[in-house]
């Protein structure tokens, strides 16, 4: 990712391959990545609170 968006603020890169570049993140699995640490994520907050109700 990095080396995309500074190709393209350098000039190297133009900013018309941003729909091939985000097919080829998504053909990667990104988002079952994503998925799956929202589901962490959720789970961590909702365990975080349930301690601090008994740390009170």
């Amino acid at each position: 990712m990095k080396e995309y968006v500074w190709g393209v603020i350098s000039g190297s890169k133009s900013l018309d391959d941003w729909d091939a570049y985000v097919q080829q993140i998504e053909s990667l699995g990104v988002q079952e990545i994503i998925d799956e640490l929202t589901t962490i994520h959720g789970a961590q907050m909702k365990e975080y609170e349930e301690y601090m109700k008994k740390a009170q």
